[in-house]
């Protein structure tokens, strides 16, 4: 198993490894729907707001990184797109340089997610501008030429993902098998209703089971306190005068 402890670190710019290009979509609610997702400022689904038709020449690359650069909980989010997309003005698009190789998929989501470790520095009245993104380093795995370590990364990411991969077959299986024997309870649960009906329907004046099984119990209401008459000295006098005749 990989690890990340052992392993030597060093920063590198990140506008040295990718180039840097900022969205184009500004009136988003102008879109029509359509099969190409829009790229937003977002901290869940990939950054994924909608899916809209806009033209080809408006369209970004696949294989690149999205940094969001502001917004309420996803400024310094970083994600990994494998398909062509929409981009927000709101999200900057990463795309590798040629000094940086060419670079797995799998090498890309480790620098996304290495990125994604410092958003703290940023939030929604500090947002990522374009000269703040050529000083933002970030932290990466190195080899014996101090040159980020690609193939470990891409080796690191490979190992999580098929340890998630089979948790995740691990809970189908188990939630297949529940839902299996929860059908089988119902059936053997429903034959057994069938089975107390069909007994009980030959004796005479006997209500029907299933308002003695499934009727809801009925609940007394609570009896209603008598509160006390606070009177006054005249009207108790009042009272007992009535009273006595």
């Amino acid at each position: 198993m990989f690890d990340l402890n052992n392993r030597d670190w060093a920063p590198f710019k990140i506008s040295d490894l990718f180039q840097p290009a900022r969205g184009t979509e500004k009136n988003m609610t102008s879109l029509q729907v359509g099969d190409v997702p829009l790229i937003s400022a977002r901290n869940c689904d990939n950054g994924v707001k909608a899916f809209v038709s806009i033209p080809n020449e408006r369209l970004h690359r696949c294989h690149v990184i999205t940094l969001n650069n502001d917004g309420d909980g996803g400024a310094g989010l970083a994600y990994y797109q494998p398909m062509e997309f929409a981009l927000d003005t709101h999200v900057t698009d990463l795309r590798p340089r040629d000094s940086s190789g060419n670079l797995s998929r799998y090498a890309m989501q480790f620098v996304a997610a290495s990125i994604s470790k410092q958003r703290t520095l940023f939030g929604h009245g500090r947002s990522i501008s374009l000269k703040r993104l050529n000083l933002l380093r970030v932290m990466l795995p190195i080899d014996e030429s101090s040159n980020p370590d690609w193939q470990f990364m891409e080796d690191y990411i490979r190992e999580r993902e098929a340890i998630q991969i089979e948790h995740c077959c691990e809970f189908l299986m188990k939630r297949t098998s529940d839902i299996e024997s929860e059908r089988e309870s119902n059936r053997l649960r429903t034959q057994l209703f069938l089975l107390v009906q069909k007994k009980l329907g030959g004796i005479p004046n006997q209500p029907d089971i299933r308002h003695s099984l499934w009727k809801a119990p009925r609940i007394p209401k609570p009896k209603a306190r008598k509160t006390p008459i606070h009177r006054s000295a005249r009207q108790q006098q009042r009272y007992r005068r009535f009273c006595s005749r």
